[in-house]
């Protein structure tokens, strides 16, 4: 988180999307819901970085008002004249200010399989297709290469359309 505080800093043009564990962990921190789901995501590993505390049955949690105010800030989409960028894709005969932000961040093979066209390439990841390559379909660029798995994590340089992986 402070890497990317940053680096949003340092580089004022930087756009961070809201992703699921994002939300996932809005949803748990801020609301008390959905606990079972983001523990089993990744979520356990994220409290212990924040100093998790339970005591007497009282959640304690040290996250920074910068980290709070960041995960707030989070956008569920960026648009631009001939890309939309968003977590996990959109769903098809809906414009993009009325879709379901839950579609934008948990939505996979609906989005991924249909032929239906946004006007616009739409870059997502969520879904890892490869643990090496990027999928490219006619409107859709998925960069998810399966970096929680042991895949790549990658990122595409546009329009070139130009790969970068670590």
């Amino acid at each position: 988180m402070d890497f990317v505080l940053d680096l949003k800093r340092e580089i004022r043009t930087v756009i961070c999307l809201k992703g699921n564990h994002e939300q996932m962990f809005l949803d748990y921190v801020c609301l008390n819901k959905n606990e079972d789901l983001y523990l089993s995501n990744g979520g356990e590993t994220t409290i212990a970085s924040y100093g998790y505390r339970n005591v007497r049955g009282d959640r304690e949690l040290n996250v920074p008002d910068s980290h709070m105010e960041f995960f707030d800030s989070l956008l569920p989409y960026y648009e631009t004249d001939d890309y939309i960028f968003v977590h996990a894709g959109l769903r098809e005969n809906i414009s993009l200010k009325d879709q379901n932000i839950q579609d934008m961040l948990w939505i996979r093979h609906d989005f991924i399989m249909s032929s239906y066209d946004f006007g616009k390439a739409i870059v997502f990841g969520h879904t890892p297709m490869s643990h090496s390559k990027p999928l490219f379909l006619p409107g859709r660029i998925g960069i998810d290469t399966g970096a929680v798995y042991g895949g790549f994590l990658t990122c595409i340089e546009l329009p070139s359309r130009k790969i970068y992986q670590a």
